[in-house]
């Protein structure tokens, strides 16, 4: 895939209000996958095939992850039925089942020249903002698949693509 593809991939794909709800390498540990929910109603995967680099940091400052730590903000419905009593927890909710996204390719990226100069295959850089994290990824191709029309898509439906069950299973 080259930069202009990429380019038109992307902006096919504007992301910015939508959610991750998943993201990860395949179980085969050389591509890596996003699984977004985009709005109105629909679930796709984004698989960055050959993906070289894999980034994955926090764009919360100190002071939100100290306000944070709290393992009843991992579940959105637990975080619910303590503001519904009168309990406000401080610090970021965690549990809220996905993330709101941005993705932007790199123009220029060095590492990405690097690999394309090394391997042979042209690879780009795009990096995600998140809510929470930042990821960037450096890849040599992008495939788009939309799994399902509804956003209710469970994850049974796509876990097992990257050798997981659900937490408990």
């Amino acid at each position: 895939m080259d930069v202009q593809q990429l380019t038109e991939v992307m902006a096919l794909h504007d992301l910015s209000d939508d959610a991750l709800v998943f993201h990860a390498f395949r179980a085969y540990l050389r591509d890596y996958e996003l699984i977004v929910y985009r709005a109105p109603a629909s679930t796709y995967s984004y698989l960055f095939q050959h993906c070289v680099e894999a980034e994955v940091r926090s764009s919360m400052k100190s002071r939100t992850w100290q306000a944070s730590l709290d393992d009843r903000l991992t579940s959105y419905a637990t975080y619910a039925r303590l503001w519904d009593e009168g309990i406000q927890l401080d610090g970021f909710v965690w549990g809220v089942g996905g993330a709101g996204l941005y993705w932007r390719l790199i123009v220029d990226s060095p590492y990405a020249r690097r690999w394309t100069e090394t391997v042979g295959l042209p690879f780009h850089e795009v990096r995600i903002d998140l809510n929470a994290q930042r990821i960037n990824l450096v890849f040599s191709d992008l495939f788009v698949e939309k799994l399902s029309d509804d956003a209710e898509i469970q994850p049974e439906e796509w876990l097992p693509r990257f050798g997981r069950a659900r937490h408990g299973e």
